[in-house]
């Protein structure tokens, strides 16, 4: 399996709205789409009516890409599961989120596929060693997370087995990066993976100021809707770091560090604020957001905080 492979050529199994999604945003892209969902065996008229979604969410979507009249050319639908995964390079599946009848359909697959095809998951939640620890092809399976609708979320979370081959990681977030995805690489499997720890986080935050009566439900809403959400639609939470202290993060670190820790310790959040963590996102920062480029970027982030105000507004 050679590094530099792109992959040109993914069977989506289950057809789903994220399964046709993802199918449009790769056919959109170049890449040559298969689908298979077990209905298609069952009811020959579930394909129709597959087909017809598929128009209609492309006519529903936007692309940077020009290439509307090919989209659907590229876009196959199969009456079989073996013909779907035939000579593909990625099978991703993307039934409904249940341990049973993915770990089911993936070892169908796994019998069907040969050395170097990939096996990727769209679960959000479940730990891909669960997924794959019994299939023959293990060191072949990634989850592949997007956001839905990934059609406006770029985001996608790609997440080893234990077992992963790198070069499979790699293979996938080449793809994603090909077809205009943002994914994220986590370098373990850890459960919840990243969006969902954070995620989680915010609502469970959410719940306690209404839980201990400081905040209405509605406020909480608010908190979000013109607060972070806006802020973190443009920037990130490190670099939010960066540009409210003169001289960076280090900087707000040490301006800012005790009440941090003073509020997490009542939040009951508190953690170390180690310094190899500070480090590396330091040097992140330096790279991608200088201090002295810092007004510069300010001036870029409150031009699209105004853009946002405005579509919010209208």
């Amino acid at each position: 399996m050679a590094s530099s492979d792109i992959i040109s050529y993914v069977s989506i199994v289950g057809s789903g709205a994220i399964g046709q999604s993802l199918g449009i945003i790769f056919a959109s892209h170049g890449v040559v789409v298969k689908f298979f969902d077990a209905l298609f065996e069952a009811d020959k008229s579930n394909i129709e009516k597959v087909k017809t979604a598929l128009s209609r969410r492309i006519e529903e979507a936007e692309f940077s890409s020009d290439e509307s009249a090919a989209k659907i050319s590229r876009i196959t639908l199969s009456e079989s599961l073996a013909e779907c995964v035939k000579d593909t390079e990625l099978v991703y599946e993307c039934v409904f989120e249940n341990v049973a009848v993915k770990q089911e359909v993936l070892g169908q697959i796994d019998d069907l596929v040969g050395d170097s095809t990939i096996m990727a998951s769209s679960t959000s939640c479940i730990m891909p060693s669960i997924l794959s620890g019994k299939l023959k092809h293990k060191e072949n399976f990634v989850i592949s997370h997007p956001v839905n609708p990934p059609f406006y979320w770029q985001l996608i979370e790609v997440v080893p087995a234990p077992w992963t081959n790198p070069l499979v990681v790699e293979k996938v977030k080449n793809l994603m990066d090909k077809v205009g995805q943002k994914p994220i690489c986590l370098k373990k499997e850890v459960d919840g993976f990243a969006l969902n720890r954070v995620q989680y986080t915010v609502i469970n935050s959410s719940w306690k100021l209404v839980r201990d009566g400081i905040l209405s439900p509605e406020d909480v809403d608010k908190l979000m809707l013109y607060g972070l959400g806006p802020r973190y639609a443009v920037i990130g939470p490190f670099q939010t770091m960066q540009t409210n202290a003169p001289n960076g993060i280090v900087d707000y670190m040490s301006r800012y560090q005790e009440g941090m820790s003073r509020v997490t310790k009542a939040c009951g959040t508190q953690i170390d604020y180690d310094n190899e963590t500070l480090e590396a996102i330091q040097a992140y920062l330096d790279e991608n957001m200088p201090v002295a480029e810092m007004a510069e970027m300010l001036k870029k982030r409150d031009v699209a905080l105004k853009k946002i105000k405005k579509l919010k507004t209208d």
